[in-house]
Formats: C-alpha cells, structure tokens, sequence
C-alpha cells in the first residue's frame, strides 16, 4: 500500500490494504473526513428542517399553548389520529375473517353461533376510562396495554340486554322471557333464594306475583303490568316450581370492540341566566367515521342433554329475540316506535349513535348456525 498518497487513499478505502503504521494513520484520517462530512451534511439538514419548523404556524401556536392543553391542541391540529386495532384485535380473540370463523364454529357443539361485522359511528362515542393519571380530565376508555380506544364486551352485554328488553316488551310472551334468560343468564342472589322458596311451598297470589316479580328482576326490569295474561303467569310459575327456569350462565360470549381512531369533542355548558357559555369542557372521543368490529358468540352449552327438537326450537326463540335486539343497535330508526339504541355515555347529547347497516349487511351478521343433521 502506498503511503502518504492521500489520492490513493480516497480511491481505495480499503482497511485490508493497510500495510505499516503509517498507512492505519493515512486510514484514520480518511475515515474521520468522511465520517465529518456525513456530520455536517445531517446537520445542514437538521438545522433547514427546524428553521421550517420554527417559521410554521404550528409551532407559534404551539409555543403560546399551556403544557396542559397541549394534548388538546394535538388532538384539534391532528384531525383524528388513526390507530391499527389488528394486533389487539386479534389478541382479543376477534376474528377479522368469516371463513376463520365458521372453522372455529364447527369445533363447538351444535346450534352455536356467532354474530360478526364491521361497523361505524354516525356520532362521537365515549366512555370514561378508570385512569386516574390521564392528561385529560375525562379520558376515553383504551386497552390497558395497546392503549387503542375501545368498548367493553361487557358494555355490549348491557346494551343489548336493554335492546332485548325493549324488544321484549313489544312482543310480551313466555317464550321471549325464556330467550332472555337463556341468552343472557340468571345469576342474581335474590333470584336463587326466591326460586328455592318457591319450590318448597305454593303462595298465595300476592306472594306469587313477589315471586314471579324477582323472577322477570333477572331478565330486566319489566312492570308486572306487563304481564296481562294470568295464563302466562300461571306458567311461568309453573316453570319455576319445576326448577326449568333455573339460574344459570347467558349463553352469549360478548366481546370487546377496538376503534381505529381517537379525536375531541368539546361541551359548553351555558348560563340560564345570561344564555352564554361558562367554560368549555373537553371529552376524548371515537370520532364520527370510526370503524371498529362486533362479534359474540351463542353456545348453548346448558341445554346438550335435551333433544334435537328441543334444542333446535330454543335456539331459534334465542335468535329471533337476539336479531329484533340487533336491529335496534345496527339499523336505522322505524317511525320514532323503536328509537335507535345509542352506545357508550352522553348518549342524551345524540352521542354513541353506529351509522345503520344496509338490509343485506345486517342479514349476514349471523354467522354459520351448526345444526345437527
């Protein structure tokens, strides 16, 4: 190797070639050269990109923003940030495919099914999130870990459970209170020490109307003016005495739905008095136009000793009721008769509204009943 060419040594960097000390010093300076240069050139680039940054509006805003509010400035300046809810999703155990899910149906027992589709707000949706340590003084609820924006499976079990009722009281019969038991369980403890009472003895009718009151209690709170007929109350008691209304676990699996976007809603609450706004109060929000997935499953898993006909007769009573439920959550308002249930809080505010699927979407939700052959 040529030593002290400096020529040389720009055309052949070459750490193999060094021969003596003098030429690992030669090398050393073409490297420390070369090295400067790429310095210099990722700071000329440094130093344009903040002289832009510094000439924006975003940060002359920015630098007379409060460090409080800078979440909040975010949030107006990034229109709705976007999240990817895949990962999590599938974590979650969602599935994003149907053929993925009808091959998870066929490994359950028969007349199981699964409700699956894509949905999107027409309307911001919130729910309080339970951290104590957020920026924002009313935070939306996110996943623990992946902190994407969500709701509860069992948020949905609530809201469905209030459709059913609404659906229930439409079309009052013994039948529907059956499907509301079995869909979504029995499990309160003053239902359990009632039915053991109503076992032992008979009432009289005040006490059989008490009983069968803490009866529909399990099922949701439906007057007992509801009850028209004394020939369904005779038997529901009877079903009770016969212990085939038993308390038992909702045949529904409920999951939880992630949304893809997160943004900011602002309330302010006005002076009766002057009509004018006193201070503005900031909610995070799933904005309008986010896209989240709904699935639960039915599985029927406390009904496998009794016949095929009979199972097959109560899993269709379970998703008739389920479906008229569905319809008031997915599809559009029908004459101010069955109003549009909304999800998550501030619902009063028009919040929690899920833009109405089409007739064809909505008839695909139910996914792959496995009936026995």
């Amino acid at each position: 190797m040529k030593s002290n060419n400096y020529e040389f040594l720009s055309e052949n960097y070459d750490k193999a070639k060094i021969e003596n000390y003098e030429d690992y010093l030669w090398f050393c300076k073409q490297e420390t050269r070369l090295r400067n240069n790429e310095k210099k050139v990722q700071n000329q680039q440094n130093i344009s990109d903040s002289i832009k940054y510094y000439n924006s509006n975003d940060f002359n805003a920015l630098k007379n923003t409060q460090i409080k509010n800078v979440p909040i400035y975010y949030l107006k300046k990034c229109k709705n940030p976007k999240f990817e809810t895949a990962e999590v999703a599938s974590l979650s155990g969602l599935f994003s495919e149907v053929k993925r899910i009808e091959d998870y149906l066929k490994t359950l027992i028969s007349f199981s099914f699964a409700v699956h589709t894509k949905f999107n707000l027409a309307s911001p949706y919130y729910s309080a999130d339970d951290d104590k340590y957020s920026i924002f003084d009313n935070p939306l609820l996110k996943e623990k870990v992946f902190k994407v924006p969500m709701m509860r499976g069992s948020s949905w079990k609530g809201v469905i459970a209030s459709a059913a009722r609404m659906a229930l009281e439409q079309d009052f019969s013994l039948e529907n209170i059956l499907s509301f038991g079995r869909l979504f369980g029995s499990g309160s403890e003053e239902f359990r020490e009632i039915e053991e009472l109503a076992i032992k003895q008979d009432y009289d009718q005040k006490s059989k109307n008490k009983v069968l009151y803490y009866a529909l209690m399990k099922f949701g709170k439906i007057s007992m003016q509801a009850i028209n007929k004394e020939q369904q109350k005779e038997e529901l008691w009877k079903k009770i005495k016969a212990k085939e209304l038993q308390t038992q676990r909702g045949r529904l699996v409920f999951y939880p739905s992630y949304f893809n976007q997160i943004g900011l809603e602002m309330i302010n609450p006005h002076k009766r008095r002057t009509k004018a706004g006193t201070q503005p109060i900031y909610y995070e929000v799933v904005p309008a136009g986010a896209e989240a997935i709904f699935q639960l499953l039915y599985i029927p898993a406390d009904n496998i000793t009794k016949s095929d006909k009979v199972r097959k007769a109560e899993c269709e009573n379970d998703k008739k009721l389920l479906t008229a439920a569905l319809q008031l959550i997915f599809q559009d308002e029908d004459n101010d008769k069955k109003p549009q249930i909304k999800i998550g809080a501030k619902t009063k505010l028009g919040w929690g509204r899920i833009e109405p699927l089409s007739e064809e979407k909505f008839n695909q939700m139910i996914v792959g009943a496995k009936d026995e052959q």
